[in-house]
This record gives C-alpha cells, sequence and structure tokens, in this order.
C-alpha cells in the first residue's frame, strides 16, 4: 500500500495512476508528433498537372509515358494528352515524356514554378501503333489485332492533298477507281466491284447507295483522322456487304481542348491554267472546324465546301459545275465515371448541273444521318453500349429540253433504322463480345416496280477472343435473318502467332453473304441513251462467300515494317447481268468466282526526316466456270510514297507514286450482256504526285502540290482528267485548358 498525500492507494489504483502517466509521457506526445508530420506532408505535397501535344498538329497524344526520373514513379496520358502527378514533397524534380514515333524530351520543374507543364513532342517517323477496331469491334493496337488490317494515317492523309475519299484510295495498290459513266465513282478493291465491300463510318453502315454503291467522292477527307481496311469476308460482324472486305472511315474526335481551323484551297482544272479569279473555273474549296472540351462534354463541327466548274472536262459527263456541301456535328457527353453519351449528325448535298443546246440536265443528292450512341460500364469488366442510327439519302435526276419540256425525272430515295446492342466482357487474357442488331429499310425509286420496297433484318452475333503468351486467336459469328425467313450464317476464325519477338504471323478464315440489292430484284428501267431495258430477277438468293487470309509481319526497332498478305476468296451464287433477248437484259446467280491475290507492305524510317513506304499488289481473279479474267482487275500496281520534313526550313512533304503494269481490259456490251476483251493491251502507265507544306508561325500552313504531274490521260479507262496543281493556305488556333 502506498501513502499518497495522506492517502492510502489500493494496488487497482496504483496501476491506473501508472497508466496515466504513461500516457501522458508518451502516447499524446506521439500522436501530436504523427499529426504534425501529417499536417506537414499536406502542406508540402504537390500535385503537378500537365498536358502532352503534337508539335506539328496541336493534338493532344494519349498513352504517353510519363515519369519522374531517378524515381519509380510515373504515369500515362489520357486520351486528351492530360496527365497528374503527385509529389510528395516540393523539391526539383526532372520529368522525361516518351512515345512510340516521337523524340523524347525532358523539362526541370522547381517548386518555384508554376505547378502545370506542357509538352510539344517531334514526330521521329517511328513507326506507330495505331489503335484500331474495326476487325474485333474492340480497341486493340495494330499490331496485336489477329484479323489483317491496314490503315491510312492521319499523316498519309494530310500527305495525300485530297479532298475525297475517292482519290486518296485511288493512290493505294489494288485499289482501282473508274469514273462511270452517270458521274459517280466505282471503287474496285483487289479486283472485286465495291458492291462487295461493305463502307463505314466510325463503325456504322453509311446510308444511300446508288447502282448498289457508296460513292466515295462524295465523303469528304478533312474530317478524318484514319482509314481502316480489312480484306476478306467480315460478315461475321457486319453481316451482309461485308463478304470481300470493310472500309471503315473513322473520324477525328481526338482534337485539343479547344481548335479552329479555316482552309482555302484553288485547285486549276486539268490541262488549263491557273486562274483562281474565275469562279466557274476549277475548284474552289473552303473548310471549316471548330472544336473543344468543356468540364464533360467534348464536341467537333465541321463544314466541308466545294465548288467544282468542270467545263466538259470528262468525256461523256454533260456536266458544267458541281456544288458539295458538307456539315457534321459530334458531341459526346460524360454524365457519370461510367456512363456517356455520343450524338453524331451528317449532312451532304451534291448538285450537279449542265448545259447545252439541246439539253439541260441537273443531279441533287442529299443524304442525312444521325448516330446517338452510350457506353455504360457497371463494372470494371464489363461494358454495354447501346447504339440507335437513322439515315436517309434522295438523288433526283432529270434531263430537261431548253424549251420546257422533260425528257427524263428519275427520282430515288432510300431510309434506315437500325437498333444495335453491343455487350462485352474483357479481361486480362480474354474478350467476349455479343451482340444483336435490328434494321429496317425501305426504298422507293422510279426505277422499281412498284416504286416502294422495304426489309426488315434482326441479326445475331457473337465473337470470343483469347490470349495466352505468344498465341492469340479469335472466333465468332453472326446470324442474319433475310426478308424471306432464312437465316444466314456468317463464321470467322483467326489465329495469330508471336514465334520471335519482330514476327507475327496471321492466318483467318471467314464466310461473307450479300444479300440481293432492291435494284437486282426489282429494276425496271429504259437506258435511253445506249438503247437496252433492264428488268429485276425476284427470284435471285444471297451471293456467300468464303475466304482465307495467310500473312506474317516483321519489326525492327520501330523502324521497319515489313509485311506479306496472301489471299484467296470464293463466291457462290455470284449476281451477273444476262441477255434475255437483244435490247432485254436481266439478272441470274452463277458459280463460281474465285479472287486470289498477294499483297506486300512495307514502311522504312531512314532518318528522323524521311520515311519511304510503299506496297505491291498482285491478282489473279477468274471466272472458274469459264476460266476467264473477272472485269476491272488489274493484275499487277504498286505505289510508293517518300515523306521527307525539314523543321530547319519548316517544311514538310511527300513525293507518291502508283505504276500499273499492262493488262488486256474488258468492256461491256450490252447486246451480248456481257464483257469482251479489248483488241490491243492497255500499256503499262505511272501516276506521279507531289505535296508541300511550309509552315509560316504556328498559325498559318501555305499548302501546294500537283496530281498526276506526268499529264497522263485515257479518255476509255481512265484517268480521265490530266495535270492539276493546287494552293491552299490553313489558318490554325489551338489552345490548352
Amino acid at each position: 500500500m502506498i501513502w499518497t498525500d495522506g492517502l492510502a492507494m489500493t494496488d487497482a489504483e496504483n496501476r491506473q495512476a501508472a497508466v496515466r502517466r504513461f500516457r501522458d509521457r508518451w502516447i499524446f506526445p506521439l500522436f501530436l508528433l504523427l499529426e504534425f508530420s501529417y499536417g506537414l506532408g499536406q502542406d508540402t505535397q504537390v500535385v503537378l498537372r500537365g498536358r502532352v501535344l503534337d508539335s506539328a498538329t496541336g493534338r493532344p497524344l494519349p498513352n504517353v509515358n510519363v515519369e519522374i526520373l531517378g524515381t519509380d514513379r510515373g504515369t500515362v496520358s489520357d486520351r486528351w494528352g492530360r496527365f497528374t502527378l503527385i509529389l510528395r514533397e516540393a523539391s526539383p524534380i526532372t520529368i522525361q515524356v516518351s512515345h512510340i514515333g516521337y523524340e523524347t524530351a525532358h523539362t526541370f520543374w522547381t517548386p518555384d514554378q508554376p505547378p502545370v507543364v506542357q509538352f510539344r513532342l517531334k514526330e521521329t517517323f517511328l513507326l506507330m501503333d495505331e489503335v484500331v477496331a474495326t476487325g474485333t469491334r474492340t480497341p486493340r493496337i495494330h499490331r496485336n489485332v489477329p484479323v489483317p488490317t491496314e490503315v491510312i494515317s492521319t499523316q498519309d492523309i494530310r500527305e495525300a492533298g485530297t479532298l475525297n475519299v475517292a482519290d486518296l484510295l485511288n493512290q493505294q495498290a489494288g485499289v482501282q477507281i473508274a469514273s462511270a459513266v452517270d458521274g459517280g465513282s466505282v471503287i474496285n478493291l483487289l479486283g472485286m466491284d465495291s458492291k462487295y465491300i461493305l463502307i463505314l463510318r466510325d463503325g456504322k453502315p453509311i446510308t444511300g447507295k446508288f447502282n448498289g454503291r457508296v460513292d466515295l467522292d462524295q465523303i469528304p477527307t478533312s474530317s478524318l483522322q484514319k482509314i481502316e481496311i480489312l480484306k476478306g469476308p467480315s460478315s461475321a460482324l457486319y453481316g451482309s456487304e461485308a463478304m470481300g472486305g470493310v472500309i471503315n472511315l473513322v473520324t477525328d474526335t481526338t482534337r485539343s481542348s479547344s481548335h479552329w481551323q479555316v482552309a482555302a484551297r484553288y485547285q486549276n482544272p486539268a490541262r488549263g491554267s491557273v486562274q483562281p479569279w474565275q469562279w466557274n473555273r476549277g475548284t474552289h474549296a473552303l473548310r471549316l472546324s471548330w472544336g473543344g472540351r468543356r468540364s464533360r462534354l467534348a464536341f467537333r463541327l465541321d463544314g466541308d465546301f466545294q465548288k467544282i466548274g468542270l467545263d466538259k472536262e470528262v468525256l461523256y459527263l454533260d456536266i458544267d459545275q458541281v456544288r458539295k456541301g458538307t456539315f457534321h456535328t459530334w458531341l459526346r457527353g460524360k454524365i457519370t465515371s461510367g456512363i456517356s453519351v455520343e450524338w453524331d449528325q451528317s449532312w451532304f448535298q451534291d448538285r450537279e448541273t449542265g448545259h447545252s443546246l439541246v439539253m439541260n440536265n441537273s443531279t441533287t443528292v442529299t443524304r442525312w444521318e444521325e448516330v446517338v450512341r452510350g457506353q455504360w460500364t457497371p463494372h470494371s469488366a464489363w461494358t454495354i453500349e447501346p447504339s440507335i442510327r437513322f439515315g436517309s439519302y434522295g438523288r433526283t435526276y432529270s434531263q430537261i429540253r431548253p424549251w420546257g419540256s422533260t425528257v427524263t425525272a428519275d427520282t430515288t430515295a432510300e431510309s434506315t433504322l437500325e437498333l444495335e446492342l453491343l455487350i462485352r466482357r474483357e479481361t486480362s487474357v480474354s474478350t467476349l463480345n455479343l451482340g444483336a442488331d435490328w434494321t429496317r429499310s425501305a426504298y422507293r425509286s422510279d426505277r422499281v416496280d412498284s416504286a416502294r420496297q422495304w426489309e426488315t433484318i434482326p441479326s445475331l452475333f457473337w465473337q470470343q477472343e483469347y490470349r495466352r503468351g505468344r498465341l492469340s486467336w479469335i472466333a465468332g459469328g453472326r446470324w442474319d435473318r433475310e426478308q424471306n425467313g432464312i437465316w444466314q450464317f456468317s463464321p470467322r476464325i483467326g489465329v495469330m502467332v508471336t514465334p520471335g519477338e519482330r514476327w507475327k504471323v496471321r492466318a483467318t478464315i471467314g464466310g461473307g453473304y450479300r444479300r440481293p440489292s432492291f435494284l437486282d430484284r426489282f429494276i425496271s428501267w429504259n437506258h435511253i441513251q445506249f438503247g437496252y431495258r433492264v428488268v429485276g430477277n425476284p427470284r435471285l438468293v444471297s451471293e456467300q462467300s468464303l475466304g482465307l487470309t495467310l500473312g506474317a509481319e516483321w519489326y525492327r526497332d520501330s523502324r521497319f515494317r515489313f509485311s506479306l498478305l496472301g489471299y484467296v476468296t470464293r463466291f457462290r451464287h455470284m449476281i451477273k447481268d444476262y441477255v434475255i433477248e437483244p435490247g432485254l437484259l436481266s439478272y441470274h446467280n452463277i458459280d463460281r468466282v474465285r479472287f486470289l491475290g498477294l499483297e506486300l507492305q512495307g514502311r522504312w524510317s531512314l532518318s528522323s526526316r524521311l520515311l519511304l513506304s510503299g506496297g505491291l499488289n498482285w491478282l489473279d481473279n477468274r471466272n472458274e466456270l469459264t476460266g476467264q479474267q473477272v472485269p476491272n482487275t488489274q493484275p499487277l500496281s504498286l505505289n510508293a510514297r517518300l515523306s521527307y520534313r525539314l523543321h530547319t526550313y519548316h517544311l514538310e512533304g511527300a513525293v507518291l507514286c502508283k505504276w500499273v503494269a499492262s493488262y488486256t481490259p474488258q468492256e461491256y456490251d450490252p447486246v451480248l450482256g456481257t464483257f469482251v476483251y479489248a483488241d490491243h493491251p492497255r500499256r503499262s502507265y505511272t501516276i506521279w504526285e507531289g505535296h508541300l507544306v511550309y509552315h509560316s508561325g504556328e498559325k498559318v500552313e501555305w499548302v501546294f502540290g500537283v496530281q498526276n504531274a506526268t499529264d497522263y490521260i485515257n479518255l476509255q479507262y481512265g484517268p480521265f482528267t490530266g495535270r492539276r496543281m493546287y494552293a491552299e493556305i490553313r489558318w490554325n488556333r489551338k489552345g490548352i485548358k
């Protein structure tokens, strides 16, 4: 017992007093020290924010590696090029940013500077890995996709100097663009008619076809980020019309948070002098673009307007002037951290007029499309993407005598409503896509029986992708129910093996199909100009295809890329026109047609200033019943491009050429109802083009170029237009928030 202040304390009280003394002497001071240290850490902690942009274009660069030298701390930039670094203490640091295809940059930051940094990286012509989605419907690094995909990049589009997609694709090997008598462009990819190639914009079909084809010279290149091309049957993902391949036009939505651009171009008429002040001659083009980001909202507005004075340059076309206008709006809003909505609307109008002493003609084409997409991520592994698409298309063609009497009045209208639901589950080793699609199309034309036809097509599709070590494989299929109740099944299997660090080997096999178009089944039209009549065949069955591709890619130090691709595709029930009797044509199904080809492509970064790229394409497409070559096949062609950048002189540009080997063309005989070989083979020819950009400060660019520099013309098979030179000025403003 202890006595304290005259009072005796028990043992229990003694223990309690000892605990209080220990608490007061040690526990409280320790807590105060920890709290002070935490507060001190909070006071000295620095949040450093930054942005990474392309020095030439001002566009944000996503997925850039950002690290603090001498530490293990770092991050990557988001899709808008933004990044955040949290510094534990306010001390000087060196920040390094690096990205494939760009020079590595450093900056030294000290605490007395604002906590904001910005990097503008210079491209070095290293070969960047694009993110592609067309082949799998899931964003993937290009070299990791098991499906062979060709990409025409942003830089390729800039250096091409073209105003529309048709002219851009025509620079590629294995692609042939022919001007039709009606004024449109007919594209042949790998020797296949464009009606077997599905044209997409941001993964959605484009409404409106004339004679079963999308007219690609109606689509401007000004708002495109890139073009993805799948070669081989792809109906397993996209249904009808993808039996030969897919071309996906990807809109540029990666601009900085605040930007605008105004561009004006003049292009002289073919074989004519440069006279920009003559409004009725040559091509006058104006392009406007404005976009940005405000909190949770991103937007972009584009306008493209062209006035073309043809002055009857193209043989068989009684067209004097063409006026084209395109307006595109894109909005994306982030509602919550896991829900976002995207709205995409485009409007296009093309008006062509021609006048002569005996006939005045006019053609007006109008296309309007609207897409609303949603994205919901209820779980880190699951994504749900509903979408609705509405499109309308109209074409009016008329021939009127100068004194007012109408000779021809031809109207075509098409509308489409599509509902789609895509569900994706993604893990580190696998990706599962499940989807359902419902499409209702209506078609009205003065050229078809009953004037108006419609159809409703429900579809289901799935795709499983698996990745393990050096092996990746993909398998899937799609069911489409046709109007007659028959279900079409289109499968696909793909495998990619990585035998070495620099090698990729891919193989795919897949099926495709194409429903007979409204015109194939119901057309009833007199071709007055050529003196024959065409009637449809309602008993036509769907065309089917089975294709195999085998390819290999080789990389070296991100500076050299080489690819070799072989493919064979067989068509069954191919639709072909035939003569019922002299002057009367119709359509029927035939067996079989084989498309065989070999493609070689390469890109070589010679230095930080020079890039050499090109491709070679060999084709052997034949009707297996007759052994004859498929019409409009160019057996051998190649293209090459030398790109250069002289940063010291603020210059960049490219020289392009395309060579087509000699071959014997075929011409359509409406009396026989078939193609017949020409009397003489066509000689080989080469097309040269050049493009130059001078950067006058950060806001102004001067662009000069020449197309078909050698002035090569073939009035029977094309090209129909000769040498053209153009000059363009661009005003740019880029901002950052």
